[in-house]
């Protein structure tokens, strides 16, 4: 038989379950605003609630202090029986907010909503045009080694180590992307480490890394049944390391062979020019809020394109194209 004092404490308890089981409701993760505009933003319950809420606003970071980047109102009020409620935001200066929101009837944090007011949508428009050309740039720079072993039916030329290399990059970059598109409690841990972070992986970032991994798989199945002479492969490890160092080895073949025989140049020349239009669109996207020195030095707001990167698209692999034409002797 339960103590009186112990049914009590079950009570309040099961009272507090009642008072903290609001309905779920979700927002737009992100809300892009062109400076001196307005927007409308709608916020999507589960369920009709029973009674009326109150949704408030609570501002965990402002990249400008004592400056009013977007104007929120103080609450929204969702009547009983409503499914949806809107609110106006107004964008009053360039710049960013993050804001929490939080259910009157609930201790529980809610949804986090990120305001981005930039100069310009047609900036905004240049700058998703610019990431789909380096996105084609880098998925199409695969084929032209592919055609080049298919035309040949032979990989003499082509570097074992260098393939390596690049399958185990792009699977520990097909691996990071997933997880932070696709796994909810990876995405989860990154807001916690980074409150006011962006989630830095987009669909196209996602589809070009596992892209990338069965284009690569399929070279090295040209590497087996096409005529290889006696080329071995020794390689390995993280991804940006990786990225760095993956085109040695084929350098350094070029340069024992004085030859680029069998190794496509084309690839480069697709890689750099993705790695010139993604440094493109790394200042327009900077430049749109005034954030040039934090973007170039808070990797985890910007990776996986950190500086490096984009240099190494665009400084290494074209010394290596240029040494490795000049040595050329097809």
């Amino acid at each position: 038989m339960l103590h009186p004092r112990g049914s009590l404490i079950q009570a309040l308890r099961l009272d507090q379950l009642v008072e903290d089981e609001s309905p779920l409701f979700s927002a737009p993760e992100e809300v892009s605003l062109e400076n001196h505009s307005v927007q409308t933003i709608t916020l999507t319950f589960s369920a009709p609630p029973n009674e009326t809420l109150a949704v408030s606003f609570n501002l965990t970071y402002t990249s400008k202090k004592n400056i009013t980047i977007v104007e929120l109102p103080d609450q929204v009020i969702i009547t009983a029986g409503q499914k949806e409620a809107h609110f106006l935001v107004s964008a009053k200066e360039v710049g960013q907010v993050t804001v929490y929101l939080q259910v009157n009837t609930s201790h529980q944090i809610g949804p986090r909503i990120r305001f981005l007011v930039i100069h310009s949508k047609a900036v905004r428009i240049v700058d998703q045009v610019i990431g789909w050309i380096y996105f084609l740039a880098w998925s199409v720079s695969f084929y032209p080694q592919v055609f080049e072993n298919w035309r040949r039916k032979s990989v003499v030329g082509l570097s074992f180590d260098f393939i390596a290399l690049n399958l185990t990059g792009f699977i520990a970059y097909s691996v990071f992307n997933i997880g932070l598109f696709w796994i909810i409690p990876v995405k989860e841990q990154f807001l916690h480490r980074y409150p006011n972070g962006v989630n830095p992986v987009a669909s196209n970032d996602v589809f070009f890394s596992l892209h990338a991994v069965a284009l690569t798989l399929f070279i090295i199945f040209q590497c087996i049944i096409y005529e290889r002479e006696s080329q071995k492969s020794v390689s390995s490890r993280h991804w940006l390391g990786i990225t760095l160092i993956k085109y040695f080895p084929q350098a350094y073949l070029n340069f024992r062979r004085k030859s680029t025989m069998g190794w496509s140049i084309g690839n480069v020349l697709l890689d750099f020019t993705g790695g010139a239009f993604s440094l493109m669109q790394m200042f327009l996207q900077s430049l749109q809020q005034r954030r040039m020195e934090a973007d170039f030095w808070r990797p985890h707001q910007v990776w996986p394109r950190p500086l490096l990167h984009h240099l190494r698209h665009c400084l290494y692999d074209p010394t290596l194209l240029l040494v490795s034409h000049r040595l050329r002797a097809v």
